[in-house]
């Protein structure tokens, strides 16, 4: 059998937290929307759904920040500890915002 040679992607550790965590998820999506920045910055601001189409967001999106627990960081989800925290945070929600980084969502499905 040929060895893989490929590094292993970090984001492994935010999707497999998340699975960990919650049993009824069945997708993890993790993105690096720009659009949601100002929403991780301000949390005065909570982000929310306000149209129909938003609705999966859910009533409440927790802001995750690595500094919180980490201390000073490249922001990078890059061990088992630092997913396990974000999972924590997002807790029973749909999405949670994750400063300076981007977003990480949970649902039943892909679709």
């Amino acid at each position: 059998m040929k060895e893989e040679k490929r590094a292993l992607n970090l984001e492994r550790f935010i999707h497999g937290a998340i699975f960990e965590a919650r049993p009824d998820v069945m997708a993890v999506v993790h993105a690096h929307a720009e659009d949601t920045l100002p929403f991780r910055l301000v949390s005065a601001t909570p982000l929310r759904p306000v149209i129909h189409s938003g609705s999966f967001l859910g009533a409440h999106v927790p802001i995750w920040d690595i500094a919180d627990k980490f201390g000073d960081t490249n922001m990078l989800v890059a061990n088992v500890e630092q997913g396990q925290d974000l999972a924590r945070c997002l807790g029973g929600w749909n999405v949670a915002l994750m400063r300076g980084h981007g977003f990480a969502a949970a649902a039943r499905s892909l679709r």
